[in-house]
């Protein structure tokens, strides 16, 4: 059995940033922008808001990810966790799969994205789970091809 675990500090840290991200928007919205004196820095500040509500918004986003992936070679089956739902589907039904890539200043991230018969993918993104390159073991040991790389959109993407 393979396991691939939540990547924690990841998630730690994107909770801290929303609760950081959050009380700055409460402090422009009901703080700053209420000074109706000054039309100019309103546009900003409205502006300013509107982007720290999009970011809040996205990392919201990124915790209805994968966030635990289970994979037994022996019965070819693999079990997907995510935060409201689990999921399994065999490797009989996976097309292939794709190295996902993730560029920020932070680095270069590697992930994979998993292609079904049936055109659904799944991504299993660095960001929600740690050690992924593990379930390449399963993938060998079911003869699952790779099918070249393919950018990532996390958490943006089809697969959630």
């Amino acid at each position: 059995m393979i396991t691939i675990y939540t990547n924690l500090k990841s998630v730690i840290g994107r909770i801290i940033v929303i609760i950081c991200f959050g009380f700055v928007l409460y402090l422009m919205v009901f703080k700053l922008i209420p000074d109706k004196n000054n039309h100019d820095a309103l546009w900003l500040l409205s502006g300013i808001s509107l982007l720290i509500a999009f970011l809040i918004v996205n990392t919201i986003i990124s915790f209805l990810g994968i966030i635990k992936v289970e994979a037994d070679p022996a019965s070819g089956k693999i079990n997907f966790t995510r935060l409201f739902k689990k999921e399994e589907i065999a490797a009989a039904e996976i097309a292939g799969y794709y190295v996902s890539v993730s560029k920020s200043r932070g680095g270069t991230s590697y992930g994979r994205i998993i292609e079904t018969t049936d055109r659904k993918i799944r991504e299993l993104n660095p960001g929600n789970l740690k050690d992924i390159d593990d379930i390449e073991e399963f993938f060998k040991s079911r003869s699952i091809k790779c099918l070249g790389e393919r950018n990532s959109f996390y958490p943006l993407s089809k697969g959630l």
